[in-house]
C-alpha cells in the first residue's frame, strides 16, 4: 500500500516541478516525508504561488491539503518539531506500565489520531513483550484494557499496534483462548460501529484465527472475507471488492476473463504454513515496521 501511494506522491512531485517551472519559480525546496510537505523559500510571494501550485495538481489527483495543518513559519529550527512530538520529547520515564498507559492516553486525547501516539505505543509494547509476569493488583490489567480500547475507539491509526498491545495484556490476564476470544469478540463489537474499520478487521482476523478457529462470526471487510474461505478450505475463493477486472476485454463469458477469474478463485493467497507457526500474541516487530531512528 504504501509502495502504491509513493508512486502516486512522486508523480505529484513531477508535476508540481513542472509548474512552478512553468512560473519561473525555482529558488525554493520542498521537502516531502509520506505526505507531509514543508516547502521553504526567501519570498513570501513565491510561497503563496507554490502552495497555490501544489493544491492544483492535488486536485487534479482527488487529493487537498489539510487546512487545519497548513501554516506559514519563519523560525525553521522551533517549527521543524510538531507539537505532537515535542509533547511526546518532554516525557519523562514511568514508576508503571499502567501509569505510562495513561500519559499515552491523555497524550492520544490532546493530539487526535497523530503517528506520534502510535509510535508511543509501540514502546509500550516493547516494555509488555520484556515482561514475564504482569501482576493483577486491583484490577491493574483490566484497568488498561480499557485505557487502550479507548484510545483505539478515538485514534483509528493505532489499530495495529493498539491490537497486539490488547492481546498481550489478556494473555497475562488469562490462560485459556476462550476467555481471550470473547474479550476480543467485545472489542470487535464495541470498536466495529465506526466507520473505516478495515484496518481493525484484520488485526481482529489475525489474533482470532489463533485463539479461537472455529469463531462463528462474518467479517464485513473484503480481505478478511476472502482470508476466512481459504482458512475454512472452501473449494473456491470469493474474490468480490479486490480485483479490478474491467481491464480485461470481454464479458465474465469470455475465454480469456473466465480464466482469470477462475485462477483468482482457485489461487490461495495466504500461506498457511507461516500462519500455523505464528504466535497468538502480535510481535512488536509485526507492527512497528520501521525503525525508531526514521519514523515519524
Amino acid at each position: 500500500m504504501d509502495t502504491f501511494a509513493e508512486l502516486i506522491l512522486g508523480k505529484i512531485d513531477i508535476e508540481l516541478r513542472n509548474k512552478t517551472d512553468e512560473l519561473n519559480i525555482h529558488d525554493y525546496k520542498v521537502i516531502r516525508y509520506r505526505d507531509d510537505y514543508r516547502i521553504f523559500s526567501n519570498s513570501k510571494d513565491e510561497l503563496d504561488k507554490i502552495s497555490r501550485c501544489l493544491v492544483s495538481v492535488l486536485g487534479s489527483f482527488g487529493l487537498d491539503l489539510n487546512s487545519k495543518k497548513t501554516e506559514l513559519q519563519e523560525d525553521i529550527v522551533y517549527h521543524s518539531i510538531k507539537p505532537a512530538k515535542m509533547d511526546y520529547i518532554k516525557e519523562g520515564r514511568f514508576s508503571s506500565l499502567q501509569k505510562m498507559l495513561y500519559s499515552i492516553y491523555l497524550f492520544s486525547q490532546k493530539h487526535k489520531n497523530s503517528k506520534i501516539t502510535v509510535r508511543y505505543l509501540n514502546d509500550f509494547l516493547r516494555r509488555l513483550f520484556k515482561r514475564k509476569k504482569l501482576t493483577n493488583n486491583g484490577h491493574q490489567v483490566e484497568a488498561m484494557l480499557g485505557i487502550i480500547s479507548s484510545i483505539m475507539a478515538k485514534n483509528p491509526t493505532t489499530y495495529p499496534v493498539g491490537t497486539a498491545v490488547f492481546v498481550k495484556l489478556l494473555s497475562f490476564l488469562y490462560e485459556d483462548d476462550k476467555s481471550k476470544s470473547l474479550k476480543l469478540e467485545l472489542l470487535h463489537n464495541k470498536l466495529g460501529k465506526q466507520p473505516n474499520t478495515e484496518m481493525l478487521d484484520i488485526w481482529f482476523q489475525r489474533v482470532q484465527e489463533k485463539v479461537h478457529p472455529e469463531w462463528g462470526g462474518s467479517y464485513s471487510t473484503d480481505l478478511c472475507v476472502r482470508i476466512n474461505d481459504e482458512m475454512n478450505k472452501k473449494k473456491s475463493f470469493t474474490i468480490d471488492g479486490l480485483w479490478n477486472l474491467d481491464w480485461i476485454p470481454g464479458s465474465g463469458k469470455s475465454p480469456n476473463k473466465a480464466k482469470m477469474i477462475s485462477l483468482l478463485k482457485k489461487t490461495r493467497i495466504v500461506d498457511i504454513d507461516i500462519f500455523e507457526e505464528m504466535d497468538s500474541d502480535i510481535a512488536p516487530s509485526e507492527v512497528d515496521l520501521f525503525s525508531r531512528e526514521h519514523s515519524a
